[in-house]
């Protein structure tokens, strides 16, 4: 079987929609494997069969997606190279560092994985903030603790922390910033004694002509150097073995890749496979959140429809109260009007010359019962003062 026929196998196999687990053909490294238990054996110096887990679907994908169209050759890099160490300047999204891990995970390999990132120091834009970093740590612990870590440090400080020649792989992500390149630069030039004689160098950004950084150029002097090859989507995916014994199966796809652009364009196929499931995970939260956001307006709407409810009761009470208010100020009305006849007819009884004449014969009949009184309480007080002498 030539690597043409492994790639149109394997194309047809992503393409094919009739699968179980609902329109992504390759989410599991099964659909690799079917395919290779049909193959004959592998000719040539490289064959994509021989490496199954570039198939497999990541399990995390954030929101940076320049890293999305290599992880299908990450996954097939740490199968070449099965690494004791692996080390990842530069969190960024995490894309990079969980696929890895994941790779890693799935093979059982006793590799030990570290990712660096400085936080504040933006000479470094593939930093990440605070809550993103405390995000990727989380996920990290809960998926990977047993192998992996992340380091909150500068990358000259944890350089201090690394023993020399003790790293395989070492991830350097690159920036479309002269600062960032110059920064690129310093970290390979301090890292790569800390490279093992199998160590492997992956620069992000190896293709980005188009930015104002100089990325490209450092990794046109690392191609002239050292053993490699680079990945022109995704802004540029930079592969060199900068170690002294670098892995034959790797060697072997680097070979593979100058003579053969089917082996590009393999990883390009996987690499777009990877772009479609995370737009189509993003399309399916997107539903999601429409499908909350209809449900939350559902809510909004019986809440609303219960308020207009209740308020169609108070509008009716209201209306009674002010027709029983409108009744009372007609009341109230009519005893002023009487009130006010009642106050003339009082005043008309005043300024009569009866009223008058009755006050002036009341006169001697309130001395009468003036005089009455005093005599009465004279008299209590007579027969009180009697008693008390009778007493003695």
């Amino acid at each position: 079987m030539s690597f043409d026929d492994a790639l149109s196998a394997t194309a047809s196999a992503l393409d094919r929609s009739s699968q179980p687990n609902g329109g992504h053909p390759a989410r599991a490294v099964d659909g690799a494997s079917a395919i290779a238990a049909t193959a004959p054996a592998p000719t040539g110096s490289f064959h994509p069969l021989d490496y199954p887990l570039a198939m497999a679907a990541p399990l995390r994908l954030t929101q940076t997606a320049d890293w999305r169209p290599h992880i299908p050759f990450a996954f097939a890099l740490v199968e070449m190279l099965r690494p004791r160490s692996v080390v990842e300047l530069g969190v960024s999204g995490g894309d990079s560092f969980c696929a890895i891990c994941q790779a890693v995970e799935q093979l059982k390999l006793p590799t030990t994985c570290v990712a660096i990132d400085p936080g504040t120091d933006n000479a470094h834009t593939g930093h990440v903030d605070e809550l993103a970093f405390d995000d990727i740590s989380s996920y990290v612990r809960e998926r990977y603790a047993a192998f992996a870590t992340l380091w909150r440090m500068t990358f000259d400080a944890a350089a201090d922390e690394v023993e020399d020649g003790s790293i395989d792989l070492l991830l350097l992500n690159g920036a479309p910033t002269s600062e960032a390149a110059e920064a690129a630069r310093h970290d390979f030039d301090v890292w790569l004694s800390k490279l093992s004689p199998r160590g492997v160098v992956l620069l992000h950004g190896a293709s980005d002509q188009q930015a104002s950084g100089d990325v490209h150029r450092l990794w046109d002097e690392i191609s002239q150097r050292y053993p490699s090859c680079a990945f022109l989507w995704g802004h540029g995916l930079g592969v060199a073995a900068v170690g002294a014994e670098p892995p034959q199966p790797l060697l072997n796809f680097f070979a593979a890749m100058r003579s053969d652009p089917n082996v590009a364009r393999y990883f390009q196929i996987l690499g777009e496979r990877v772009l479609r499931m995370s737009q189509e995970d993003a399309l399916t939260a997107a539903h999601a959140q429409v499908a909350a956001q209809g449900d939350e307006i559902r809510r909004l709407r019986d809440t609303a429809a219960a308020l207009e409810t209740r308020a169609s009761v108070y509008v009716g009470e209201v209306a009674r109260l002010t027709a029983e208010n409108a009744q009372l100020t007609r009341q109230r009305a009519t005893f002023d009007g009487q009130l006010q006849s009642l106050d003339g007819q009082l005043r008309s009884l005043r300024a009569s010359r009866v009223y008058r004449a009755s006050r002036i014969m009341a006169w001697p009949l309130k001395q009468a019962r003036r005089v009455v009184g005093k005599a009465r309480r004279w008299k209590r007080q007579t027969s009180a003062r009697r008693e008390r002498r009778a007493d003695f």
